[in-house]
């Protein structure tokens, strides 16, 4: 008997490739034990199957490096987006998301190939904040609900922003950055 596989963004697999149309992410041994509770990533609100991309502990970012990036991206206006490599500033205009603004949302992002290169844009106008789809490949959620494609979503604090399968980013209006 073959050994089954799983997607990282989609689960089990009844072959060996991903079923999900336009999925490209990577397929690996499935496994698990196949109990949802012991198989989903243990950090509190992640429900993404194990190996967690955001929370793993072969992380690629060394600790060194995430400290150094957060000490340089601390909140100045109190809106930014908490990504799990740190916070990032919201500034009063625009926030542009994709592997090719790294300088912008750390380096960190190029690790994740289900984000298309511009990927979305979010806004902050007259003190609200949207989050608005630039038409990338593998869509962006709020909360889970994935959004129209040029047509701002506008977010308020705690929501989770999904750009693509596996990075997610939570609001925080008028945080610490903790």
């Amino acid at each position: 008997m073959a050994t089954p596989m799983r997607c990282r963004a989609h689960g089990r697999l009844s072959g060996d490739v991903c079923e999900q149309p336009g999925c490209f992410e990577p397929v690996e041994p499935d496994v698990d034990s196949g109990d949802p509770q012991t198989d989903s990533c243990a950090e509190p609100g992640c429900d993404m199957p194990v190996p967690c991309p955001l929370h793993s502990t072969g992380a690629r970012r060394d600790a060194a490096e995430a400290a150094a990036y957060i000490a340089t991206n601390q909140p100045a206006s109190g809106v930014e987006l908490r990504f799990p490599w740190g916070p990032v500033t919201v500034d009063a205009g625009e926030l542009t998301i994709g592997r090719d603004y790294v300088e912008r949302c750390g380096a960190a992002i190029e690790d994740f190939t289900n984000v298309s290169r511009l990927h979305a844009k979010v806004t902050l106008r007259d003190g609200q904040l949207f989050v608005e789809d630039q038409a990338s490949t593998n869509g962006t959620t709020v909360n889970g609900e994935k959004i129209d494609e040029y047509r701002p979503a506008a977010l308020a604090d705690g929501d989770v922003v999904g750009f693509g399968a596996h990075l997610r980013a939570v609001v925080s209006i008028g945080g610490t950055g903790q």
